[in-house]
Formats: structure tokens, sequence, C-alpha cells
């Protein structure tokens, strides 16, 4: 089986308010299109959604609004982000070779393609990421002064999904 778990539990610091999985886009949140996106995955059997308590409600609302099956949990995420992955990772009955990928809720830009990509190099070689090489130049920094210039031909950007074997949290 493959999982999703999507990370919801932000408290929108930067953003302004802790409720920016809500804002609306073309008259839906802003989460419906991140499940959405993997509703439509064939390669995943199941949803977990974390959020805060106080947002059970609003995604259940929205499960039954949108038809979102794959949706078979909600749970509270944690105070940071990684103490959130972990609580959906406990609430997951999965086995050693079941793939889970993560996701940020606020990312409704995923393609199904990449998903089904992340999930299909997980499988053959235990964990995958999402990435793109960077374009940007990056410059390290010594003492306010420009010490060098990094070579970007071998730097990626890494971001959700982020796919892994069940199994390989574990050990």
């Amino acid at each position: 089986m493959n999982f999703a778990i999507i990370v919801a539990a932000g408290k929108g610091r930067r953003f302004g308010k802790p409720d920016k999985i809500f804002s609306m886009l073309s008259d839906k949140p802003l989460i419906y299109y991140t499940i959405k996106k993997f509703q439509d995955c064939k390669s995943i059997d199941e949803i977990v959604i974390v959020t805060q308590k106080n947002s059970f409600r609003k995604i259940n609302e929205i499960k039954k609004q949108f038809n979102l099956s794959k949706i078979k949990k909600i749970i509270e995420g944690g105070n940071e982000r990684q103490d959130s992955v972990f609580n959906g990772l406990k609430s997951l009955n999965a086995k050693s070779n079941d793939v889970v990928v993560v996701h940020n809720a606020t990312n409704p830009l995923v393609r199904v393609e990449e998903i089904t990509e992340c999930i299909s190099a997980a499988k053959k070689h235990g964990a995958a990421v999402a990435g793109f090489p960077l374009k940007d130049t990056i410059k390290k920094i010594k003492n306010n002064f420009v010490e060098k210039t990094l070579d970007r031909k071998d730097i990626f950007q890494v971001q959700t999904p982020q796919a892994v074997k069940y199994g390989l949290f574990a050990d």
C-alpha cells in the first residue's frame, strides 16, 4: 500500500494567520487542491491529514463536500513539523515495504506525475524527494563578504512530496 501524509498543522507565521490552508482560491479552500491531487493519484491508497485539533471539523466538511474518499484519518499535529510527521507515521497501519509520501498542505501545485515518480523511486531506492536544478546564483559568505560562488550544476532545490519505505523509519 501507499500512504500519503498531508501535513497541515502549521502556525502560519509567515502568512500571518494560522488557517492559511482554508484560504479560498476560486471558491475552494487551498487544502482542497492539495488533497485532490493525492485523491486523483492512482498510486495512493490512503490519505492521512495531520492538522490542528481545531481544524478537524473543517477538514471533515471538505472531505464530505468534495467526496475525498481516500482520507482515512485526521490526526492532531505536533509542536514542530517533524512532530506532526511522526504523529502521522504512528497512525499508519503500514508494512515494511509500504511507501509513505509526506507532503505540505500548502503546496497545491504538486503534479500527480511527481507523486507517482516519487513512489516509484522510493520502491526502487528506499526513499525519494521531488527536486529541480537550482537556477539562482548561490554565494558562500564569510564575515559579511563573498568568499566564493558555488557551482550550481550539482545543487538541487528539494521540496515535497518526499517518499520513503515505511520500514526505513524503524531501522
